[in-house]
C-alpha cells in the first residue's frame, strides 16, 4: 500500500510534465505568442452579444430547450421529445449541461471560447507526431475563425480539433506507444456523437493513412489485406454507433430526409478561384482572406531552402494531397447535407502546416518566417476581435429580443440578413432562435424540425410549416397564409434601402392596418399580428 502511494506522486508529476511539454514550442517568446493569438480568437466571441455564425443560435436554442426538458412541469414537454439516439447532439448536451448553471448564450459562449485553443492544441499535436518544428503551428491559426465556423456548424467545428488530435493519437499508437488505444476509442465515441462528418473524416485519415502504410502492414498480400480489415478496430465506438443511429433513423417515424438537392456543386474554376473565400471568408473587407494568403505565403516560402527528409513528410503531404483533392472533386451538397467541401480547407492546411519541409541546418530567412508567421496568428485574432466588436445593430437586436413576451409564437420576416459591411454572414438569419434560448416560446424556423437534434417536435406537434427559405427571403412571407394565423407575433428586419421606413406596408401589404406595434428599436420592429386570424380562409387552388 505505501509502496503504491509513493508511485502516484511519480505517476502525476510524469502527466503534468507531458501535458506541460505538449504546450510548449521551442522558446518562451513563441510559446506566449502563440497561446495568446489562440485566446483573442477565444475572446473574440465574448466581445459581441451575437457572434456572427449563422446556425449557431439554433444550436443554442436546441440546448436550451434540452435543459428545460428536465423540468417535469415544462410547457416544452407538450410540443417535444428527447431524442439522445443521435450522432449529432454532442454540442447541445454540454451546452445543455452548463445551462442548469448560467444561461444558455453564455453556455454557448463558453464553448465556443474553448475551440480556438483546442485546436491550436490540435495543430501542435500534430506538428510534435509530424516531427516537425513545433513553430509551423502558427500556421494554422489563420483559420481558426474559419468559413465554416462562420456558418454556425457548431457540432461539427467543435469536433474539428478532436479529429486530429485523434489522428494524432493512431499514429502514436501505430509507432508502439502504450495506453494511446483507449484514448482514441473514446475520442472517437465522442466524435460520432457529435457529428458524424467529423467521424467520417477521422475514418479517412486512417483509412488513407492505412493504404499509405500498406507494405509494412505485413510480407504477404494475405497480411497486408487483413492488416487493412483491422484499420476500423481503433474507431470500432464510433463506428459501431454510427450505424446504430443511421439504422434507426432510416426507420423512425420523425425521419425528414431532404436530399432533393444532393451533387449541387460549384464548378472546379470557382472553388480554385475562390479557396481561401471557402477557407475563410466571414469579413466584408477581405482582410481575414489577405491575412490568410500572407501565411500562406510564408509556408510555400519553406520550401525555398535545402530540407531533411524525415520518415513522416511523405504521409502528411498525402494527407494535405488527399484533402486538396477532395475539395476539388466532393460536392457542396452530399448526403442531404449542405456546404460539405467547404469544411475541408482546414484539414488542406494543417496538413499542409505538418509537411512542410525540415530546413537542413540553420538559414537566415528561417528565423523572418518564424516571426511573420507568429505575427499574422496574433493579427488574425486581433482582427477577428475588431469585426466582431463593430458590427452594428448588435444593441438593438438584443434589446428587441427581450421585448418579446414569454410563450409567443413568433415568425421572423428578415428583409436584410446580413452584418454587413463588417461581416458577410448572414447572421440575423436565425436571430429568433435566440428568444427560444431566453425564454419559453415557439419560433416559425427551428432546427427541432430535423430528427437528428437530441430534441425534435413530437409527432403531431409540428406547427405550421413556413414555405421554404423564408428566413432568407423576407418576400416569402404571404399574411393571408394559413401558416401566418398560427404565428401571432412577428419579428421585422428592414431592408438596406430605407432601412429607418416603417416596414408594415411592405411585409403585410393590404393587411398592414391588422397589425399592431408592439416595439422598435433601430431596424427591428415587432408587431402584434393576432389580427391576421380574421381574415378569410384563403381558397383552396385549383389545378
Amino acid at each position: 500500500m505505501v509502496s503504491g502511494l509513493a508511485v502516484l506522486p511519480r505517476a502525476l508529476e510524469k502527466v503534468h510534465r507531458g501535458m506541460v511539454d505538449g504546450l510548449r514550442l521551442e522558446t518562451s517568446e513563441l510559446t506566449v505568442a502563440y497561446w495568446s493569438a489562440a485566446l483573442l480568437f477565444s475572446l473574440a466571441f465574448w466581445v459581441t452579444p451575437f457572434p456572427p455564425l449563422i446556425d449557431y443560435p439554433q444550436h443554442v436554442a436546441v440546448g436550451a430547450l434540452l435543459a428545460r426538458m428536465l423540468d417535469p412541469s415544462a410547457p416544452e414537454r407538450s410540443l417535444y421529445e428527447v431524442n439522445l439516439i443521435t450522432y449529432n447532439g454532442g454540442f447541445h448536451l454540454v451546452l445543455a449541461a452548463l445551462s442548469l448553471a448560467m444561461r444558455p448564450e453564455t453556455a454557448g459562449r463558453v464553448l465556443l471560447s474553448i475551440y480556438p485553443p483546442a485546436l491550436a492544441y490540435a495543430a501542435l499535436a500534430l506538428v510534435r507526431v509530424a516531427d516537425r518544428p513545433r513553430w509551423y503551428a502558427f500556421f494554422v491559426l489563420p483559420i481558426t475563425f474559419s468559413f465554416a465556423v462562420g456558418w454556425g456548424f457548431a457540432n461539427y467545428f467543435m469536433a474539428v480539433p478532436f479529429v486530429i488530435w485523434a489522428f494524432t493519437l493512431w499514429v502514436r499508437a501505430r509507432r508502439g506507444e502504450k495506453n494511446v488505444a483507449w484514448k482514441l476509442m473514446v475520442v472517437s465515441f465522442l466524435l460520432s456523437y457529435t457529428h458524424v462528418l467529423a467521424t467520417l473524416c477521422l475514418c479517412v485519415l486512417i483509412g488513407i493513412s492505412g493504404l499509405f502504410s500498406f507494405a509494412s502492414l505485413g510480407d504477404s498480400w494475405r497480411t497486408r489485406l487483413f492488416g487493412l480489415l483491422k484499420l476500423p478496430l481503433a474507431v470500432w465506438p464510433a463506428v459501431v454507433w454510427s450505424l446504430v443511429v443511421f439504422v434507426r433513423n432510416r426507420y423512425s417515424p420523425h425521419a425528414n430526409w431532404e436530399g432533393w438537392d444532393d451533387g449541387l456543386d460549384d464548378p472546379l474554376w470557382y472553388k480554385l478561384l475562390h479557396v481561401t473565400a471557402y477557407a475563410v471568408g466571414n469579413f466584408g473587407d477581405h482582410s481575414d482572406q489577405l491575412v490568410l494568403t500572407l501565411s500562406l505565403a510564408l509556408l510555400i516560402g519553406l520550401w525555398q531552402w535545402p530540407r531533411t527528409k524525415t520518415p513522416s513528410e511523405p504521409l502528411m503531404r498525402t494527407l494535405a494531397i488527399t484533402w486538396a483533392a477532395l475539395y476539388c472533386v466532393v460536392p457542396k451538397v452530399f448526403i442531404a447535407t449542405w456546404f460539405i467541401f467547404e469544411r475541408f480547407p482546414t484539414f488542406i492546411l494543417v496538413f499542409a502546416a505538418a509537411a512542410a519541409p525540415l530546413p537542413a541546418g540553420e538559414f537566415g530567412a528561417e528565423r523572418w518566417i518564424r516571426r511573420g508567421v507568429a505575427a499574422l496568428a496574433l493579427v488574425a485574432g486581433l482582427n477577428t476581435i475588431w469585426h466582431f466588436r463593430t458590427i452594428p445593430d448588435e444593441a438593438d437586436a438584443d434589446a428587441m429580443l427581450d421585448e418579446i413576451p414569454e410563450g409567443k409564437r413568433v415568425i421572423a420576416v428578415t428583409w436584410s440578413n446580413t452584418g454587413q459591411p463588417v461581416v458577410l454572414r448572414e447572421m440575423w438569419v436565425h436571430l429568433l432562435a435566440y428568444y427560444q434560448a431566453r425564454r419559453s416560446g415557439q419560433i416559425a424556423y427551428s432546427f427541432a424540425k430535423f430528427e437528428s437534434m437530441p430534441v425534435h417536435y413530437a409527432l403531431g406537434r409540428v406547427p405550421p410549416v413556413i414555405p421554404g427559405g423564408m428566413e432568407w427571403d423576407g418576400a416569402k412571407y404571404d399574411p393571408t397564409a394559413a401558416y401566418a394565423r398560427y404565428w401571432d407575433t412577428v419579428l421585422v428586419r428592414t431592408p438596406d434601402e430605407n432601412p429607418a421606413d416603417d416596414p408594415r406596408l411592405r411585409t403585410f401589404r393590404a393587411h398592414a392596418t391588422k397589425v399592431q406595434l408592439l416595439a422598435r428599436h433601430g431596424r427591428f420592429w415587432l408587431f402584434d399580428a393576432r389580427g391576421l386570424a380574421a381574415l378569410p380562409a384563403p381558397s383552396p387552388r385549383t389545378e
